[in-house]
């Protein structure tokens, strides 16, 4: 079948044209003769002929016969239209649709990924504020510790035994140099400085690094009074 717009031979059996869409008709239906020209064909032949005769009823048939084959293709050609139309008004709301959801779930995956990583954020930072808590917690603990005892004072205790005076005694920082002295009185002399039983010296100016507490003694003794024998005490003994 020949379409009338662009002259493309179709199939018998299509109503509209595969190349430009168309509609297609038979060429008898656009050659048939209108109504009135078949009428006045027949009145001329009538007014030749020598007798007067009907015209045939096969004509009239045949042209009726045509106009519903017209009216039938034009409303199948009408039908197939509005359904072409319907299935791609669906598909275009079935793709609308398809995007619509897939971007509320990737709306929505990104939403909840954001929150997790959000959560997972703030838990370690609350982990390492922890940390970095516990850790100045030990390590102001730990100077505090050490400050004391570097601060620490020591007592060092002097004591005098026998006839003389001991100076030195009293409280010292750890590390001060401590110097201690024994003065013995007139008669006696130093012997020695004793701590714990143990003599550690025995100048009569000592002096140690303060390091712990300790009492420490002076021990003085007397000095020996014998006297050589005069020569006077000789001569009387020979006497």
């Amino acid at each position: 079948m020949r379409c009338k717009n662009c002259g493309t031979e179709n199939d018998d059996k299509r109503y509209i044209c595969e190349n430009c869409g168309s509609p297609l008709y038979d060429e008898e239906d656009f050659n048939t003769p209108e109504p009135e020209q078949q009428a006045r064909s027949y009145d001329t032949v009538n007014s030749n002929s020598p007798t007067n005769s009907t015209l045939p009823p096969t004509d009239s048939n045949n042209h009726s016969n045509n106009e519903n084959k017209l009216a039938e293709k034009k409303s199948i050609i009408v039908i197939a239209i509005l359904v072409v139309l319907l299935v791609a008004i669906i598909a275009s709301v079935a793709v609308v649709a398809s995007t619509k959801s897939k971007n509320e779930t990737s709306s929505s995956s990104t939403s909840s990924t954001s929150q997790t990583l959000s959560t997972k954020q703030s838990t370690t930072k609350e982990r390492t504020t922890e940390r970095t808590t516990e850790k100045e917690t030990t390590t102001e603990s730990t100077t505090t510790t050490t400050t004391t005892t570097k601060q620490q004072n020591w007592s060092i205790k002097l004591v005098s035994h026998g006839g003389g005076t001991v100076d030195g005694s009293g409280s010292y920082k750890d590390g001060d140099n401590v110097t201690i002295t024994a003065t013995p009185d007139d008669g006696y002399e130093f012997d020695g400085w004793y701590s714990n039983g143990t003599k550690i010296s025995s100048t009569m100016r000592y002096s140690f690094t303060a390091a712990e507490d300790v009492s420490i003694s002076a021990v003085f003794s007397p000095v020996s009074t014998t006297e050589a024998p005069t020569i006077e005490d000789m001569d009387g003994g020979m006497d």
